[in-house]
């Protein structure tokens, strides 16, 4: 309906966005800029967090387009909602393919020797979660 009343080449609504037609305000140049230096330096964990429709899945795609090019082994989880922490290093394992063993600590030990699996077959993995608030095991854990 769109395309051919204003004559456009593609429709202009989706149901996620573009990263082609990201527009860097300066709201997400902060988050962009943190994010790539924590990747490429390989400086840990960077998190990007703000209400919904701000622009943090945009931004994701927007490092994902960026990273997928230089021999980054790239996993997204979208919504987890595993209930424990031996679930989610599971999860999180599985997103890079690898197959971790049965307990936390096989878990964990897959997902530490990929690293520097990685790096001897040049490659550099890098994972995302998305909504990680939803993630009831944050919210269950009393210290």
């Amino acid at each position: 309906m769109y395309r051919a009343y204003f004559n456009l080449e593609e429709n202009p609504f989706t149901t996620s966005p573009d990263p082609r037609f990201f527009y860097l305000a300066p709201s997400h140049t902060e988050s962009v800029a943190k994010c790539e230096y924590a990747i490429r330096n390989k400086s840990g964990l960077a998190i990007v967090y703000g209400d919904v429709g701000t622009g943090k899945t945009t931004i994701l795609n927007k490092l994902r387009e960026r990273f997928g090019d230089e021999g980054f082994t790239i996993a997204v989880m979208n919504n987890p909602n595993q209930t424990s922490d031996t679930a989610l290093l599971k999860a999180i394992a599985a997103e890079f393919g690898l197959k971790p063993l049965r307990t936390k600590q096989g878990a964990f030990n897959k997902l530490q020797e990929f690293p520097r699996r990685g790096l001897a077959e040049v490659c550099d993995p890098t994972g995302a979660i998305r909504d990680l608030l939803n993630l009831s095991l944050l919210h269950d854990k009393k210290h």
